[in-house]
């Protein structure tokens, strides 16, 4: 009996540990492995907690006190944890054109990005990256569009290359 063996694709399996989605997901993306695997770990930790109101752990919590490697995860934990972190969705998990949709609760990173841009363009950048996402927060949180105000820390997180760049352009 001549059977034909089918390929399993990844997009059919409803769960994978850590450590394969690492080992994949970094044949695609230009980040370091050791980086990328510490967030996988805390955001196990993270990913339930109210991120609005600061309630994480410490950035600094123990390395060998974050969850193992063999920490199973489904399709929607990752898809949160893009979703959340502003990760690109992993190709050989997700279906084309994935990349393009916007899951999670609704952000106005876009906008504040884009503030920032405009605010180097008038040369009114703050002198601090800290400073800059304070007043970005101030100024997302003051256009009454009913978003809730994040962390300056995140803010600095998500623009801090992007801000190094335009001040070092003026």
């Amino acid at each position: 009996m001549n059977m034909k063996r089918r390929r399993l694709h990844f997009e059919n399996i409803r769960a994978l540990s850590l450590r394969d989605i690492l080992e994949q997901w970094q044949k695609e993306a230009d980040f370091p492995a050791g980086a990328m695997e510490r967030e996988l770990k805390r955001a196990v930790l993270n990913l339930d907690r109210d991120w609005q109101n600061g309630d994480l752990i410490d950035p600094l919590f123990p390395d060998d006190e974050l969850p193992g490697m063999d920490t199973l995860v489904d399709k929607d934990w990752l898809t949160d944890f893009c979703g959340k972190g502003d990760w690109p969705f992993p190709k050989f998990w997700f279906p084309r054109g994935m990349e393009d949709i916007k899951l999670g609760r609704p952000s106005h990173m876009p906008a504040i990005v884009q503030e920032l841009e405009r605010r180097a363009e008038a040369g009114e950048l703050a002198d601090t990256v800290t400073q800059e996402a304070g007043e970005l927060n101030d100024w997302a949180v003051g256009r009454g569009l009913g978003y809730p105000r994040l962390l300056d820390k995140s803010i600095c997180n998500r623009i801090g290359r992007l801000y190094r760049e335009l001040k070092e352009g003026h």
